[in-house]
C-alpha cells in the first residue's frame, strides 16, 4: 500500500474565500511505504494540516539545512585562503595612482 498524490499543473487564486497571491503549483506523485504513510498522516493530524502542507514544510526545512551547510562549508573554505589584509586607504590611493599613472586621482 502506498500514499499517492495525483494531479497536474494548475493555478491557485484563492483558498476558502481568502484572496492569496496567484502562484503556480506543480502537483506530483509521491509513493510512500505504509510506515511513512502512517507517519505522514500522524504528523498531518497533529498539525491540523494537509499532507501536502506537511511535505512542503519538510522540504523547506531540509532545503534550509542544506543551504546552511553549504554556506558553512564555503565560509570554512574562505577561512583557509591566504588573503593579505588590504592596505590603509591612503596607501591604497597611492598604489592605485602609481599603477595607473594618475597622481591626480581624488
Amino acid at each position: 500500500m502506498s500514499t499517492l498524490l495525483y494531479g497536474q499543473l494548475r493555478q491557485l487564486t484563492g483558498i476558502r474565500g481568502w484572496r492569496v497571491p496567484e502562484y503556480t503549483v506543480v502537483d506530483t506523485q509521491l509513493q510512500l511505504t505504509p510506515e511513512h504513510g502512517r507517519r505522514l498522516a500522524e504528523i498531518s493530524a497533529a498539525r491540523g494540516s494537509t499532507a501536502e502542507e506537511v511535505i512542503a514544510d519538510l522540504i523547506d526545512r531540509a532545503y534550509a539545512l542544506e543551504s546552511r551547510a553549504r554556506r558553512l562549508a564555503l565560509v570554512a573554505e574562505i577561512g583557509q585562503l591566504e588573503i593579505e589584509d588590504p592596505p590603509e586607504p591612503a596607501m591604497m590611493h597611492a598604489q592605485l595612482a602609481e599603477a595607473h599613472g594618475r597622481p591626480d586621482l581624488p
